[in-house]
């Protein structure tokens, strides 16, 4: 295994009952480019800005994405139903929801339309968060009332530069 990524490794021992001492060498690997910084969270502009709300049935990927999120500055909440997103999204009014395709009960699809047939939910970024990555899955999102189609795992530099660029265009939309 060492070998396989161009280190070696070295025993030595003073014989038997005496112990063995191994060392493993391996190259230092230097950064092709700077990393890219991350984009700060916009500034709080109204009540409900920068409130995430995610949305998963898996509970350990909502509570870790959550607090992704929180590190970064934004104000998150978790549900773990289509049902329960619901009315989180109608008390919490977030600024944005990040949705799994996947759930039983109340699917993702599902739970965008029924948020986008409420007059609080017709605006509302909403991006879906999915293991389905094909096509046909992104046409379906679109018509289901996403604003955007994200594949998990998900980038947390990219779900940034989402959230960011969609931020920017409802305050420009809203001026």
């Amino acid at each position: 295994m060492v070998e396989l990524h161009g280190g070696r490794v070295e025993a030595q021992s003073e014989g038997p009952g005496k112990g063995s001492t191994f060392t493993v060498h391996l190259p230092v690997l230097t950064p092709a480019a700077p990393p890219t910084p991350e984009p700060a969270p916009q500034a709080l502009n109204s009540a409900g800005a920068r409130r995430i709300l995610v949305i998963d049935d898996n509970v350990d990927a909502a509570f870790t994405l959550a607090m992704l999120l929180k590190v970064k500055g934004y104000e998150t909440h978790t549900r773990h139903s289509g049902r329960a997103g619901i009315e989180a999204a109608e008390s919490l009014r977030p600024s944005a929801i990040l949705l799994d395709i996947g759930m039983p009960e109340l699917d993702g699809y599902a739970t965008c339309q029924l948020i986008r047939q409420q007059s609080w939910g017709q605006t509302m970024l909403v991006i879906a968060l999915t293991g389905y990555g094909q096509e046909e899955d992104r046409q379906r999102t679109r018509e289901a009332g996403f604003n955007s189609h994200l594949v998990k795992p998900v980038d947390l530099p990219e779900l940034l530069n989402l959230l960011t660029d969609l931020f920017d265009q409802t305050s420009t939309l809203l001026t």
